[in-house]
């Protein structure tokens, strides 16, 4: 069983949500994300010495058409008659025992610049946040998880035509109740490009934007200074002020305050469904919990 978004959901718009930097490249990627000239042509023969990898099962072309129906259902696919690039689908097990869908994006990984580094909320960070052991401080953490946050994340069409798949005929398409692709009337023996219309985990620069957006609705909620990031000072929780945990998908919340950490964890929540985002995995403010691969103690 694959891990995909509901039948029927569509991504949401993203970009109202990012701030700055992060909002002008997602809206002109072209400009700010791309290689320039100068290194496209290397970039260019790059890519041509990548051989993308393909699932041996969606080699059948029914089973790839059947595969592709399940992504249009999944809100994940839009169509385009020529594309700019190709990434192809591959599945790893998750510790849940449901498929992850991944896509190849090596090629189209070459024309695009070195991503941001990301200042996340790690394991690494959480150590550096002290508590008052001799007023009896204990340190409580409550989390919750953006669901499929990255097919949740719709992209411009323009940048969604990197991330184009092999095509399917057009007379598939209007089986499925499509009758136009970009505003032109699809032919039955022509054939068209499936191209993921959200942020594809394998580009490059997937994990940046999502990590961005992360930031975006946890500052309406916190004040910079109690944001946790690597590489930064700690924030000092000491005062009962809690602190926000950014990393990718995962929301987490640390204070020495049971009730205002489930609150703040409750709140950011409550911003990511109002803008469309499904949650879940959420926890109550506990002392002692798994989070990020690790194990969190709350006593010093």
């Amino acid at each position: 069983c694959v891990s995909l978004p509901a039948h029927g959901r569509r991504p949401a718009d993203f970009r109202w949500l990012l701030q700055g930097v992060a909002r002008r490249f997602l809206e002109d990627h072209q400009q700010w994300l791309l290689h320039d000239d100068a290194q496209m042509a290397e970039a260019h023969d790059h890519a041509a010495s990548i051989k993308p990898y393909t699932d041996p099962a969606l080699r059948d072309p029914r089973r790839y058409r059947a595969f592709v129906k399940e992504l249009f259902h999944s809100g994940i696919l839009s169509w385009a008659r020529r594309v700019r690039g190709r990434c192809t689908p591959f599945f790893v097990p998750k510790k849940s025992g449901a498929l992850r869908l991944v896509l190849d994006c090596r090629q189209l990984n070459a024309y695009f610049r070195v991503p941001a580094a990301c200042e996340m909320g790690s394991l690494a960070a959480m150590c550096e946040l002290e508590v008052e052991s001799s007023e009896g401080q204990t340190l409580f953490v409550s989390q919750a998880d953006v669901q499929d946050c990255f097919w949740q994340c719709q992209v411009p069409h323009d940048l969604a035509l990197w991330f184009g798949m092999d095509v399917v005929p057009g007379w598939l398409l209007l089986e499925w109740g499509v009758d136009n692709v970009e505003g032109i009337p699809i032919g039955t023996h022509e054939f068209i490009h499936p191209v993921i219309s959200c942020l594809p985990m394998g580009w490059s620069w997937a994990m940046w934007f999502v990590q961005q957006l992360h930031e975006s609705v946890v500052l309406q909620h916190f004040p910079e200074e109690s944001i946790l990031r690597d590489g930064r000072p700690a924030p000092d929780v000491r005062s009962g002020d809690s602190c926000a945990s950014p990393y990718c998908d995962n929301l987490g919340v640390i204070g020495v305050d049971a009730e205002d950490v489930l609150h703040l964890r409750e709140s950011v929540q409550q911003t990511f469904e109002m803008n469309g985002f499904r949650m879940h995995e959420e926890t109550e403010a506990e002392q002692d919990a798994k989070i990020l691969g690790g194990r969190f103690h709350g006593e010093a």
